[in-house]
């Protein structure tokens, strides 16, 4: 069985990196909101995360260095929809030399409870080159201050889990006709 978000008092632990309400222009035609609203609202609190570190416009202007999204993975566990106050709440977990990994949590502030988890993994590049480079030391220690902040919290985020299909509808190797 798949575990669940986070509880939320677990998650409201986290300071608020974003929050806001969700725009009617941000509802799908299934009357909620839409897959890139989810996206955008969780990458919003990363960005915020990133600024808080020291890679804001300056950085990326003055020292041509910036982070770039390598990877990403989001669990939508609850709907929003128009009028929903919503926050959203960054960890980051680890980072090594060229990247970090961190979590953005989606919170539904209106009926209390989780709506998306969004897990990503983020490379620090040279903006001229387009290339993984090393994390320079300001920035290190700002991602460092991040993940202790991350680590007192008592609990583990459930990340790093592979996609799949749990109940299939025939065995592996045997594909179907067209």
């Amino acid at each position: 069985m798949r575990p669940g978000p986070p509880a939320l008092d677990a998650v409201r632990l986290i300071p608020a990196a974003v929050s806001g309400t969700v725009g009617p222009a941000w509802i799908d035609a299934n009357g909620h909101l839409t897959l890139t609203a989810h996206l955008m609202a969780a990458g919003d609190g990363v960005e915020r995360m990133q600024d808080d570190v020291g890679v804001h416009e300056a950085y990326r202007r003055d020292r041509s260095l910036g982070m770039f999204v390598a990877e990403q993975r989001a669990d939508f566990v609850a709907e929003l929809h128009a009028g929903d106050r919503y926050s959203t709440h960054v960890r980051v977990l680890a980072r090594s030399s060229r990247a970090v990994h961190c979590v953005s949590y989606l919170v539904d502030d209106t009926r209390g409870r989780v709506a998306t988890v969004a897990e990503y993994l983020l490379l620090h590049v040279d903006l001229r080159t387009r290339r993984a480079v090393g994390i320079p030391a300001d920035v290190r220690a700002g991602l460092d201050r991040w993940i202790a902040s991350s680590e007192a919290l008592g609990w583990a985020s459930d990340t790093g889990r592979a996609l799949v299909l749990r109940d299939r509808e025939h065995p592996p190797g045997d594909v179907p006709a067209r």
